[in-house]
């Protein structure tokens, strides 16, 4: 039976960009992300993500995520319908794939990102 690791804990970002695609491809800023995963049962993790919208204003966002069963890749979607593939590079340090369509998160337009996430220690 496959292990698969604890992700649960608070994950922040480093202040990376994305690219927006519409008729045009425009890099777009993207921030700090926050991303809780408040439980995990097995291969599945659940949470959520807060992170600042274009428009000044934060979104808050469930989400949810399967291990595959080389321990090391978790595929998540949110609750707009982003698509997100991570993969574990070691216990505190995530490197994260999102795709997302569109919808008023991205202005309309389909958007792609890079972020690597790190683990915060507990006080």
């Amino acid at each position: 039976m496959t292990e698969y690791p604890n992700i649960t804990g608070v994950w922040i970002s480093d202040d990376e960009a994305g690219y927006y695609l519409n008729t045009t491809i425009q890099p777009v800023a993207i921030g700090k992300n926050t991303w809780i995963f408040t439980s995990q049962h097995g291969h599945i993790a659940e949470g959520y993500k807060v992170f600042r919208q274009p428009d000044g204003t934060y979104a808050n966002q469930t989400l949810v995520g399967i291990f595959d069963p080389d321990g090391k890749s978790v595929y998540m979607i949110d609750q707009p319908g982003g698509w997100a593939k991570g993969t574990i590079i070691s216990p505190d340090t995530m490197f994260l794939v999102l795709t997302h369509t569109g919808g008023k998160d991205t202005g309309g337009n389909a958007f792609a990102m890079t972020m690597t996430f790190h683990r915060q220690k507990s006080q």
